[in-house]
């Protein structure tokens, strides 16, 4: 037994376990006062018995305590041992409730003491008192005890001898199971208040780490975020100074220029606010700690973050994959997000960048590589695919251009469902199929694997699902599939459909 568990006090039980005990002490007394009376009528008694009121007192005396027994476990043993010693040599006649009493008495002494090491000697000393007193008994009667009272006896064994064997061999299971029946129950309750404190431990250090890892996933959304704000300040220099050089030549190419450059303007800010919704959250903020390596599908693209001025360019969708992200648009909110007419971005896919004089080829962020986003599912699943998982992808509904940030949150979002599928679901085909509705964007992810798993209980990886989804103000559904086996991840973002952007003539 460790020093915690001898120092461990078990708790005073609640008002209503009170009651409880002073309701069965009151039914245990009532039925021994009974039980007194039946035994008077009978005439069995054991020597010569006091007077009536004094065999109530001792009834009274080794029962009503019991109304206490939890309150005050000690006390209660004390008194009811020491008045079962006296009623038994006052020859009370009372004797079968009694003897449940002091049963009663030693195990919750044992199950309920407040002190363990002092209950454990008190029931001790208890018992060894009642031996003391069952060897003086023993000791008193034997020279009364004659052959002549055992005229039945028929065994082997002396009458006299079986008499005294049988008497403390009862006792010796008497107070042998007392103790240890109180002993079980105080260790049982040792054990559950154990095991509910490190449960209470694992919950708050679940708690603890989900915070870090929230706090952790709005960061890294922030710096994507950022990434893509530093792209549109690149596209905007860029088409700045392509309509400044071409303003007096071809007017028409400078508002196309200006025209891109107000959308850029507006889509940086729509996106300044999102990554400042997610960095000023109220949340409370969990302890430091190292962020969560982010999970990954193996053999798919990594997430790396980008400089200012890099993956700024044209989006071509591959065969079967959403729209290009990098040519995406945004609800213009301005700085009062007012909800004003989108307008569209121009890229390559939708309205050529002014090239400067001279025509030479323009190295800018404007005509970098693509960005990680949903026109990269096909090279994702093909990842997934070569882990051992059959892959299908499907687009429907009128594609449309996506914001740069909606785009990355959708490939981000399919990349965990799928490093959870490979990891948790035993599954042999992973289903993603994107649905461009008239004002929502819906991701639909589903696998056929063993269905709720841990990844329905609140994981990590789902955690940073939610917090993506919620910068989007979208909605996030996970659970085990209808119908059929498997687990489904389903995310829904509301969509502005792209208004042109007209430009006022000078």
């Amino acid at each position: 037994m460790t020093a915690e568990t001898e120092t461990w006090q078990r708790p005073i039980p609640d008002a209503r376990r009170l009651r409880i005990d002073i309701a069965v002490g009151v039914i245990v007394a009532a039925i021994a006062l009974l039980n007194l009376t039946l035994t008077r009528s009978t005439g069995s008694y054991f020597g010569h018995p006091p007077a009536l009121p004094e065999q109530i007192v001792w009834a009274l005396l080794c029962t009503l305590p019991l109304c206490w027994r939890r309150r005050w476990p000690d006390a209660v043993a004390l008194v009811i041992s020491i008045a079962f010693i006296c009623g038994q040599s006052r020859y009370a006649p009372e004797q079968q409730l009694t003897t449940g009493a002091l049963f009663s008495a030693i195990y919750t002494l044992g199950a309920w003491g407040r002190d363990h090491r002092r209950s454990t000697w008190l029931r001790s000393g208890i018992i060894a008192g009642m031996f003391i007193w069952l060897g003086i008994s023993y000791l008193t009667a034997l020279p009364r005890l004659s052959a002549a009272e055992f005229v039945k006896a028929d065994g082997p064994v002396s009458p006299i001898l079986a008499a005294l064997v049988n008497g403390v061999l009862v006792n010796v299971l008497y107070f042998g199971f007392a103790f240890y029946f109180g002993e079980i129950a105080w260790t049982a309750e040792r054990r559950r208040q154990l095991v509910e404190a490190q449960a209470a431990e694992l919950v708050a250090a679940h708690e603890e780490e989900a915070a870090r890892t929230v706090l952790h996933e709005r960061l890294r959304i922030a710096r994507e975020l950022h990434d893509v704000v530093a792209h549109h300040v690149s596209v905007m220099g860029v088409q700045a100074s392509a309509a400044r050089r071409v303003f007096d030549r071809n007017p028409t190419k400078a508002k196309e220029a200006l025209a891109a450059v107000e959308q850029s303007a507006r889509t940086a800010v729509d996106e300044l606010h999102r990554m400042l919704g997610l960095l000023r959250h109220t949340d409370p903020a969990p302890s430091a700690g190292a962020p969560p390596t982010p999970s990954a599908t193996p053999g798919a693209p990594s997430p790396a973050p980008r400089s200012a001025g890099a993956a700024a360019g044209s989006r071509s969708s591959a065969p079967g994959s959403t729209p290009a992200a990098g040519g995406s648009t945004a609800a213009a909110r301005g700085s009062d997000a007012s909800g004003a007419a989108p307008v569209p971005i121009p890229t390559q896919a939708s309205a050529p960048a002014v090239s400067p004089p001279g025509g030479a080829p323009d190295s800018s962020p404007a005509t970098a590589p693509a960005a990680v986003g949903l026109h990269r599912l096909p090279e994702l699943l093909d990842s997934v695919r070569h882990a051992g998982l059959e892959t299908s992808l499907g687009v429907f509904g009128n594609e449309m251009d996506l914001p740069e940030s909606l785009s990355l949150t959708g490939y981000r979002i399919v990349q965990e469902a799928a490093t959870n599928t490979l990891k948790h679901a035993d599954a042999t085909k992973l289903d993603v199929r994107i649905r461009f509705h008239a004002d929502e964007l819906e991701l639909d992810i589903a696998d056929n694997g063993r269905g709720p798993t841990r990844r329905a209980t609140g994981g990590l990886g789902l955690i940073g699902m939610r917090e993506r989804v919620s910068a989007h103000e979208g909605t996030l559904e996970t659970g085990p599939r209808t119908g059929s086996p498997g687990f489904r991840v389903r995310a829904r973002f509301p969509l502005q459909r792209p208004a042109r952007a007209t430009t006022t003539p000078a």
